[in-house]
């Protein structure tokens, strides 16, 4: 028989293997071994586990949905209430074309303001009058055309 070239020489089986490079276990064990088991694959503890992995595919693609429902409301609540006319306390066409308002002998309008249907005006009196009111505000509805209240600004509190 020819003699083999270390090229084609055939590795030893496990069970012939010199004692230095069996692995551990099998020194352990006692000669009744029949067979080295399978080393286990090395799993590192970071690695994520498949059950985990779905269920946090699951919940991105959830809460995704949620911010995208989330911005078509608010986008579409914009454009509703963009498109919707300010509604108007009082319309032009329910007033009269004047409305008649009272103010004391000798007072003058000071100045005005209106607040949706409310309109309050502020007038001061003359100096002639010598009644201790010097100025007031009369409040009223212009819906009604009426007289809310009436209120008297006095310098000189009876006491």
């Amino acid at each position: 028989m020819p003699a083999l070239s270390p090229q084609h020489a055939r590795p030893a089986p496990a069970s012939q293997a010199p004692a230095s490079e069996a692995p551990a276990s099998q020194l352990h064990e006692g000669l009744g071994a029949s067979a080295p088991r399978p080393a286990a694959p090395v799993v590192p503890e970071t690695a994520p586990n498949v059950v985990q992995v779905r269920i946090l595919t699951i919940i991105v693609i959830v809460l995704g949905v949620l911010l995208l429902l989330g911005l078509a409301t608010v986008v579409g609540r914009i454009i509703y209430l963009g498109s919707q006319r300010a509604p108007a306390s009082v319309r032009s066409s329910s007033l009269p074309p004047s409305i008649p308002l009272a103010l004391p002998a000798g007072a003058s309008v000071k100045h005005t303001s209106l607040d949706g249907d409310r309109l309050a005006v502020t007038y001061e009196m003359s100096q002639q009058s010598g009644s201790g009111r010097q100025a007031g505000i009369i409040v009223m509805s212009l819906s009604t055309g009426q007289v809310v209240s009436r209120i008297e600004l006095v310098t000189d509190v009876p006491r």
